[in-house]
This record gives C-alpha cells, structure tokens and sequence, in this order.
C-alpha cells in the first residue's frame, strides 16, 4: 500500500478525486498501482490507472505485462494492499468492491517474486 501517497494526499482529497473519476468514467476503477520497494522491474510511468470493470485480474494482469514488456518467462505478482496475492478470472469490479479503500482507490504492488508480510 502506498503510505507516501496516503500521507502526502489528505483523504478527502483522495476521496473527492476517485469520486470524479467514477463520475466521469463510470466504466472504469480508480486503481494507484506502484511497484514493490526491493523489485528489479521497470517503473511504471504512472501510479495512478484505470482498470475497465469488465475485465478480469488476468486480463488487467496481462496488460500490465505488457506495459512493463516483460518476457513471457520472467515471474510478475500483483499484490492488493501490499500483501493479498491476486490471480485468476475474478472481475476487477469484484476485487475493487471488496478491497477498495476508504478513499475510493484500490491499491496494487507489482513484484517479481512473491512477497509476504
């Protein structure tokens, strides 16, 4: 979970932000994505996306693939609030309804080893 950003952003803010994309793009979810602090992988260019509701975690998964152009063969794990493992063929509107935050952003680690604790 990104701690510089909840700390730099005052929650309201944060609140009134994911309440304007929703209204504006009401197809798609409010997702601060970053990588994990001791990861080798590429940066993403920007933290904060938007995931459309319909695709699936593998889809979003996939494209993050090949955001980041990663080889096929190198290992990459998403991770929802720092520590949650996510795969599979669960919505991402599902996901984002059970773990958004009280902010309205769900937050999601990339790595590429499996990170706990």
């Amino acid at each position: 979970m990104s701690v510089r950003f909840q700390q730099s952003v005052p929650v309201e803010e944060r609140k009134r932000e994911t309440e304007k994309i929703r209204q504006q793009y009401s197809n798609k979810l409010p997702i601060f994505l970053e990588k994990a602090k001791n990861s080798r992988l590429p940066d993403i260019q920007k933290n904060k996306c938007l995931a459309p509701i319909d695709h699936t975690v593998s889809g979003f998964i996939g494209g993050l693939r090949k955001k980041l152009k990663l080889p096929k063969t190198e290992g990459f794990f998403v991770f929802v609030n720092g520590s949650e493992l996510v795969t599979g063929d669960t919505l991402m509107s599902e996901l984002y309804e059970r773990k958004k935050s009280e902010d309205g952003f769900l937050y999601m680690v990339y790595s590429e080893q499996e990170i706990l604790g």
